[in-house]
């Protein structure tokens, strides 16, 4: 599958707002909005940089890189996940849904849909 397909996936999921799916280093592969007022380019770098220093906190305590970090507000969710593996070549995504998600049936979709092992 492409990369673009996975974003397609996830527009079935009720309250999609937004994804973007980007290298280790930030570097946006492809990203989609259903938004106009979502600006993936500054979130993303924002929130990957926040993904990165979980992934260090992580291994700082002996544990594996994280795979997913979630943060909820009154208003929504942005959900993190990482493709896997310690090394450079894996992906993060940043997925951002309203209030209205269902977290657990979101939580499935992404499951399926991003995998932690591209």
């Amino acid at each position: 599958m492409t990369l673009e397909s996975y974003l397609e996936r996830f527009k079935n999921i009720k309250g999609y707002k937004a994804a973007v799916i980007m290298n280790v280093g930030g570097e946006i592969l492809t990203q989609d909005s259903i938004d106009p007022n979502i600006d993936l380019g500054l979130l993303s770098a924002t929130f990957n940089d926040l993904f990165r220093k979980a992934h260090q906190a992580s291994d700082k305590i002996g544990f594996d890189p994280c795979l997913e970090a979630a943060i909820s507000t009154n208003k929504g969710m942005i959900v993190m996940r990482c493709s896997g593996g310690k090394g450079k070549d894996h992906y993060h995504l940043i997925a951002i849904f309203s209030l209205e998600t269902d977290q657990i049936l979101c939580q499935a979709e992404l499951d399926e849909c991003f995998p932690g092992h591209l």
